[in-house]
């Protein structure tokens, strides 16, 4: 990568977290740097189980990249599944954090396709500090593998939302004037 500043890639279904996200990343980008919009695939583990139908998400993060002003729109296509993923088998219980790790290290080789330095990860832990540990412990070590193959100089995940409860993104998202009702 070269000196000048790289784009930013946020990960973003549509609602509320990913929205706050990308327009913070919005305030704080350079007038040279873009921010895109990398949209998980159906039945991704970065999407919240309450989410909607993918092509509903898909819609909304189209129609606020375009009411931002957002660089690209991703939309990642699903993996085959393997094999059953629903349930935890008794070798590996942590099957969700494979599926997790898994999604990062996609949206981080889409990023690093795209020139981005940075991939947002607007997880929301609501104050469970456990679950921040695990998200922020995730990223760095994707952040860390991906390290290994773009030396000197790869993608950071960061997590700037994972310690926040949900009342305190809807504070942040009014002081930040979000559009709310383009979120799902």
């Amino acid at each position: 990568m070269s000196d000048s500043p790289s784009d930013i890639l946020v990960i973003h279904d549509g609602g509320l977290p990913a929205l706050v996200a990308a327009v913070s990343a919005l305030e704080r980008a350079s007038a040279n740097q873009r921010v895109h919009a990398w949209c998980p695939p159906e039945g991704s583990a970065l999407v919240p189980k309450d989410a909607p139908a993918w092509s509903s998400r898909v819609s909304f993060v189209q129609q606020q990249a375009t009411l931002l002003g957002l660089g690209e729109v991703i939309e990642a296509a699903a993996l085959p599944q393997m094999e059953d993923t629903t349930k935890a088998s008794a070798a590996w219980p942590q099957d969700r954090n494979m599926d997790v790790a898994q999604e990062l290290l996609r949206a981080s080789a889409r990023a690093a396709r795209l020139n981005c330095s940075k991939v947002i990860w607007p997880v929301v832990c609501g104050g469970d500090l456990d679950a921040v540990f695990t998200a922020s412990e995730q990223a760095q070590l994707i952040t860390r593998l991906i390290e290994l193959d773009q030396e000197p100089k790869g993608v950071a995940i960061e997590t700037p939302l994972a310690d926040l409860s949900w009342r305190q993104l809807t504070t942040l998202a009014s002081e930040l004037d979000v559009p709310l009702t383009e979120t799902w």
